[in-house]
């Protein structure tokens, strides 16, 4: 029987996403990653160790990399130009 540990240490998760140890507890605390997904208790008590899914980090990354783009895009779609004033 193969037994699979779909939670990672804190160092696992540092190293596999490169995202800082700091950085992903204040995503943590700020419920950017979402309990219960990105992350677990695994003593299933507050002060207990946390456990961390790579895979939800990273598919957190992806998205938040896309949302980011598409700010990105609408921002510059709103900037008002003249071309037309003036135009010959």
């Amino acid at each position: 029987m193969t037994i699979s540990n779909a939670w990672s240490s804190l160092d696992e998760a540092v190293r596999a996403t490169r995202i800082s140890a700091s950085h992903l507890r204040n995503l943590k605390r700020s419920g950017a990653l979402p309990a219960g997904t990105a992350w677990v208790y695994l003593t299933g008590n507050l002060r207990g160790r946390v456990g961390w899914s790579i895979a939800a980090i990273q598919q957190w990354q992806h998205s938040r990399t896309v949302e980011l783009i598409g700010a990105e895009k609408d921002a510059a779609a709103a900037i008002e130009t003249y071309e037309s004033v003036g135009a010959r």
